[in-house]
């Protein structure tokens, strides 16, 4: 289940199990169009692996465009539960005010 991103060298994504066996997917700094296919590879093999929750680490994220969102929303149509984990005030924000606060669970 371990799957790494790349984007310019530096780490985009990575995925490990939490101590439940829940798929914990950790992003790192900006996610954008730039490093969305990264991205893409690491969480679209467990969107097909029949996971029933999901949880997203943004504890790194700076930045998450439309295209990061989008992932969060494909996720969230596939996988039971999603949440996401840490975000930042900005990116609590930008998930508000594009109404995934009621789709998506938040962990502080």
């Amino acid at each position: 289940m371990d799957g790494v991103g790349r984007h310019d060298g530096q780490r985009t994504a990575t995925v490990a199990p939490d101590a439940f066996g829940v798929p914990v997917v950790a992003l790192t700094g900006e996610i954008d169009i730039s490093c969305i296919d990264a991205v893409e590879a690491v969480v679209q093999p467990l969107l097909d692996g029949g996971h029933e929750r999901l949880v997203f680490d943004l504890s790194a994220v700076d930045f998450m465009d439309s295209s990061g969102l989008a992932v969060l929303l494909q996720a969230a149509a596939r996988v039971g539960t999603v949440t996401v984990r840490s975000p930042s005030p900005l990116l609590v924000r930008i998930l508000e005010s594009n109404g995934l606060l009621q789709v998506l669970a938040v962990e502080a």
